[in-house]
Order: C-alpha cells, then sequence, then structure tokens
C-alpha cells in the first residue's frame, strides 16, 4: 500500500494486485461470513477492520491466510489465490 503513495510512475502492477486482492481474497471471505448463521435470525458479515501489520506486509499477510485456512479449509483455495497474488513480481 505505501508504494501506491509514492512518485513511482506506473502503478499499475500495485493497483493490479489491489485489485485481485480485493476481488479474489476479500470476496470470497465476506461470502464465507455471510454464509455462516450466528442464531436463526442473523448471520455473519466481514468487518474488514484495520490490522496492524508489525513486519513485511505480504509475509504477514500470508501468514495470516494460511492460519485462517487452517482453521477453516473451506477457504485453502482462497489463501493459495491470495499467496498467489500477493508473490506477483517479486523478484
Amino acid at each position: 500500500m505505501g508504494e501506491l503513495c509514492t512518485a513511482r510512475r506506473s502503478k499499475h502492477a500495485l493497483v493490479g494486485r489491489l485489485y485481485g486482492l480485493m476481488k479474489d481474497g476479500m470476496a470470497p471471505i465476506a461470502c464465507y461470513l455471510a454464509g455462516r448463521s450466528l442464531s436463526t435470525t442473523s448471520n455473519a458479515g466481514p468487518t474488514f477492520e484495520w490490522h496492524e501489520l508489525e513486519g513485511d506486509p505480504e509475509t504477514e499477510t500470508l501468514a495470516l491466510a494460511r492460519d485462517v485456512a487452517r482453521s477453516h479449509p473451506e477457504l485453502e483455495r482462497t489463501a493459495a489465490t491470495m499467496a498467489k497474488v500477493l508473490t506477483q513480481g517479486r523478484g
């Protein structure tokens, strides 16, 4: 995210990665949560609250995705997709 605010000329690849995370990462998680019943009259929902990362954002996000997928196997495919998007363009 920080690189989006720099003077770097072309941000096309960064915007593409961010869009990929929203579409292929956050959207499936939101759908998963919205389908989980909390009671007979309400379902869960994503809050997408701010999470302060302490180290490398890509590494920490991948670790969080893997942890969630271990607890919720239904999200393993989403975690794998997020890993693919996050590691795009790494040299």
